[in-house]
């Protein structure tokens, strides 16, 4: 099995991007308002509704572009089936997705987002258009 731990690490010092329930940074006015949404989501039910968002865009991110999941303990899947991403998403642990071995793509766990670092113009497309399927926003933090 491949090592990704360099590929993460390099990956993560790259220019980001967000998929997130909210379609763009909070202006820092409304900081005590975003931080009780944010106490909101990361709650049940709605953490739980929030993963099964993440999952589906996954599982149809799979059925375009090549995944390699690698959880916090360097546990690797290639091409993980719908199940195990789901379980991935259930344990609340941290993981990452390498999307067609360029592209990584982050969840802490128990996040309303997760990160993507490096997007190609080839991955763009698809993950803009799979997160809006699933009510979800791709959005780009101010430089």
């Amino acid at each position: 099995m491949t090592d990704y731990s360099e590929f993460i690490e390099s990956a993560s010092s790259q220019p980001y991007w967000i998929i997130d329930i909210l379609p763009g940074q909070v202006p820092a006015a409304r900081r005590q308002q975003y931080f009780e949404a944010e106490k909101h989501f990361t709650q049940e039910p709605q953490l739980s509704a929030i993963h099964r968002q993440f999952s589906n865009l996954m599982v149809k991110l799979g059925c375009y572009l090549d995944l390699v999941v690698v959880d916090d303990e360097c546990l690797t899947v290639e091409g993980p089936l719908p199940a195990a991403l789901a379980r991935m998403f259930a344990s609340r642990r941290p993981f990452s997705v390498i999307i067609e071995h360029n592209v990584l793509l982050t969840y802490g766990g128990d996040d309303h987002y997760m990160t993507l670092y490096a997007p190609t113009p080839a991955s763009l497309p698809h993950l803009t258009a799979l997160a809006a399927a699933q009510g979800l926003f791709l959005w780009r933090p101010p430089c």
